[in-house]
């Protein structure tokens, strides 16, 4: 007997998948993406309902009342009070005055911060002398307003040996640099 060779039998194709619908992001970057929502939603909430925004640091201006501890908070949800004595605080003198806050139950260190920018003001007042008797600056200024003390000097020096009117100004500085001028006249006669 003759063996007869087996017939090749047609291979089997593997099953073809089904294609998957693509996503349009990956499912994890969706999950971080709603993560990141939370939390900022959450920040959110935190900010507007809880945080009471504490300021460390505001400013006046030398000669104004202290003011009130409510100025250093910045949601107005909270209420605030001072927990130091703050009827000692100098507010003529500038400089820097750490004081505590409460809000709520917790107390905040924070500093009241006092300068002066505002130069000092005057009147002009003539001044009149004998030739030859110089006049000090401050005799021809008069009601100055500051809350610091005041230096008085003439912008350039008169001259006492000449008989007659001239102009005289005189440059006023506060102790923290502040300055303005008055002109005023002086008068010098001979004797």
């Amino acid at each position: 007997m003759k063996k007869t060779a087996p017939v090749p039998q047609p291979k089997k194709n593997p099953p073809v998948p089904k294609p998957r619908k693509k996503r349009p992001f990956p499912v994890g970057t969706v999950a971080i993406a709603g993560l990141g929502l939370v939390v900022l939603a959450g920040v959110l909430v935190y900010n507007q309902f809880l945080d009471p925004r504490v300021l460390p640091r505001i400013v006046i201006e030398a000669g104004a009342e202290v003011p009130s501890a409510q100025r250093f908070v910045q949601n107005a949800r909270f209420q605030s009070r001072y927990a130091t004595d703050v009827t000692t605080v100098d507010t003529d003198v500038p400089g820097e005055h750490a004081v505590k806050i409460a809000v709520d139950d917790k107390e905040f260190d924070v500093t009241l911060e006092v300068v002066d920018t505002t130069a000092p003001v005057g009147k002009p007042l003539p001044g009149v002398t004998w030739l030859e008797e110089p006049l000090s600056a401050d005799a021809f200024v008069t009601d100055v307003v500051d809350v610091t003390a005041v230096q008085f000097s003439f912008k350039t020096a008169p001259d006492f040996a000449r008989v007659g009117d001239q102009d005289v100004t005189v440059v006023l500085t506060d102790t923290s640099g502040n300055a303005s001028e008055v002109l005023a006249l002086l008068n010098v006669r001979r004797d």
